[in-house]
């Protein structure tokens, strides 16, 4: 048996492709030499400087849990859990229901319950109006007014 390989032709490439292939690149090398860049300062420097230094505080604006920061001031006198009202009552398949699991995290030592059985409660609705209705309506009082229908109310007794 004799040993036989077959031998691919090269196929020779004419000079005008190898001189087109020549100016095009070298033209994307002489745009890439020439032409400048705008410099980067500003916002992009305040940027990467905040987050080089670990400021968390500078991009606190993206947080979804931020509206509800308000009520940090009323944690220590709710105990471990509280009642979170805001202007419809709870349903899991509401659309809404992202209000209550962002509050959770924005508040999250503290157990935020969507139904009103506990002594304390977190309002948080768009009026005070609807506020005072959603109050009536579910058996709790106002203790502090924090703004426009947010406040912290406890249960009547």
């Amino acid at each position: 048996m004799q040993n036989t390989t077959s031998v691919i032709p090269k196929q020779p490439q004419s000079l005008l492709a190898r001189i087109l292939h020549f100016f095009f690149y070298a033209s994307l090398l002489g745009i890439l030499f020439v032409s400048k860049l705008p410099s980067a300062t500003g916002p992009i420097l305040v940027f990467k400087k905040n987050f080089l230094a670990g400021a968390e505080s500078f991009f606190r604006f993206q947080d979804p849990g931020l509206p509800y920061a308000i009520f940090k001031t009323g944690l220590a006198r709710t105990g471990g859990t509280a009642t979170f009202l805001t202007d419809r009552p709870y349903d899991p398949k509401d659309p809404a229901v992202e209000q209550l699991q962002a509050a959770q995290g924005s508040l999250a030592p503290l157990l935020l319950n969507p139904l009103p059985t506990e002594n304390k409660a977190f309002i948080f609705c768009s009026r005070e109006v609807i506020a005072q209705a959603r109050m009536q309506g579910t058996g709790y009082r106002p203790v502090v007014i924090l703004a426009d229908g947010k406040m912290i109310a406890e249960k009547i007794t």
